[in-house]
């Protein structure tokens, strides 16, 4: 049955007037200090010498502080150098700050509302996942249906707590949708209302590789019918965009199906290393009230759904089909991401601490291990996934491997300057979302390409 969805907030918070204005007054385009440092020890890195001249894709304004990584002879870069595209991303000037940048992203951000199909598919473990199949746009008549290609399937993943309402999703929905793809969105456990029917949840990485590639196989299985072998793509943002870099370095290991590999993929705002990730959620009280303090209540609301079902089963299910124990009480207190990591996730997935499973699903860890096309675009003010994070090297070093790192962009932002229909959508993301899919497409033409001859 179909749904129209209206993109929501992605972030809930209240901000006083003054504080409001103090951030913007702070929007001067300096970037935070602690990024100094980085800039400093890479700036010859951030510029490999095979990329002196960045060709269509972006424009270098200053050495070794924006700009793309990749391996010097990676065919990959070679193809993406020759596209057409806008000029090098750059914000509108007030919102040059980070903390303005993220903040308006998340509670201004407007798209056309989305029609979508809900698929839940059972999981192995007694749960369900809740899939939206894209079915197209609501107003029709001013964006007319666009012809599908049968072989394009492009699976979205959101990021904590996120599911197809919100704003971010749905731009790329809209983007993509007009570029011919077929676009589905997974849905996290609990997330995006989907129903949650076994005492699990989701993590950065097990669990949610799983119900990936449950998704990823109903998608060749069911929804590609009309081909015999589909091209399937996907995209994740922070969370989920580690959880994408993890799939694909996973995916040649012989617990991989054919029929859940993805050719490539695109990870936007992803955290590389979750323990910087945390240190930067508690850097200071306002990352901690703005950030940190709201994610924790967005997934308390979640699981207090759930607690029923809980106390039913005596905890949470653990990887090996065992009920672990929690202290319900003090997770329904929980004020951080960090608490409801210890009190539930670490548990539920078997990790001894909360390090443990911070730094077992930090994506600079495997990252050396993706045999499959991979863009990622970092915005080098992120407030939460710290820069600091990125490794270069292993950029340079595996030709599979392609580093977009802009100056600006906050964290799930990179917004465009409003259009003349912002009546309809505004601070959209347009610039990334071409970057990405364009990626994607000639990544994917590339492969057709070296198959075929």
């Amino acid at each position: 049955q179909g749904f129209s969805a209206r993109a929501m907030p992605t972030t809930r918070c209240l901000l006083p007037l003054s504080l409001g204005l103090s951030l913007l007054e702070l929007s001067s385009g300096s970037l935070p200090r602690r990024f100094a440092a980085l800039y400093t020890s890479t700036r010859s890195r951030l510029r490999p010498r095979a990329l002196h001249s960045p060709g269509k894709l972006v424009r270098m304004k200053k050495e070794g502080e924006e700009g793309v990584v990749c391996h010097p002879e990676s065919s990959i870069c070679r193809k993406i150098r020759e596209l057409e595209t806008e000029s090098w991303y750059s914000p509108p000037v007030w919102m040059r700050n980070p903390h303005v940048h993220t903040i308006v992203a998340a509670l201004a951000r407007k798209t056309p509302a989305i029609r979508f199909r809900r698929d839940i598919l059972d999981t192995a473990d007694g749960g369900k996942i809740a899939v939206d199949v894209m079915l197209g746009l609501n107003d029709t008549s001013t964006n007319p249906k666009v012809p599908r290609d049968e072989d394009k399937w492009l699976v979205l993943t959101s990021g904590l707590s996120g599911g197809s309402q919100d704003s971010y999703v749905q731009s790329m929905c809209k983007s993509a949708y007009e570029k011919g793809w077929n676009v589905v969105v997974l849905n996290m456990r609990g997330c995006g209302q989907s129903p949650v029917t076994s005492p699990r949840f989701f993590s950065a990485m097990r669990g949610s590789i799983d119900d990936l590639k449950l998704t990823v196989r109903h998608v060749r299985e069911k929804l590609a019918q009309k081909t015999s072998n589909p091209t399937v793509a996907s995209i994740g943002w922070s969370m989920g965009g580690s959880i994408v870099g993890n799939y694909l370095a996973f995916q040649d290991s012989p617990d991989f199906h054919l029929s859940e590999r993805i050719q490539a993929g695109a990870a936007l705002a992803a955290p590389f290393d979750m323990i910087l990730a945390d240190k930067s959620l508690n850097r200071n009280s306002f990352n901690r009230l703005v950030y940190d303090r709201n994610l924790a209540r967005k997934l308390v609301t979640m699981i207090n759904q759930h607690v029923p079902l809980l106390e039913r089963h005596g905890g949470v299910l653990g990887m090996s089909g065992e009920v672990v124990d929690v202290d319900l009480e003090a997770l329904s207190r929980a004020e951080s991401v960090r608490e409801i990591d210890e009190l539930l996730t670490r548990r539920s997935f078997g990790y001894p601490t909360v390090d443990a499973y911070y730094k077992d699903v930090s994506l600079r860890h495997r990252l050396h291990k993706v045999a499959s096309p991979l863009l990622v675009v970092s915005a080098l003010d992120d407030p939460i996934a710290d820069a600091n994070g990125i490794p270069l090297d292993v950029f340079r070093e595996n030709k599979k491997l392609l580093l977009v790192a802009t100056r600006h962009g906050g964290h799930l932002g990179w917004c465009d300057s409003n259009s003349a229909d912002a009546a309809q959508q505004r601070w959209c993301a347009g610039w990334v979302e071409n970057v990405s899919l364009k990626y994607l497409d000639a990544v994917l033409e590339d492969a057709h390409h070296s198959c075929t001859h």
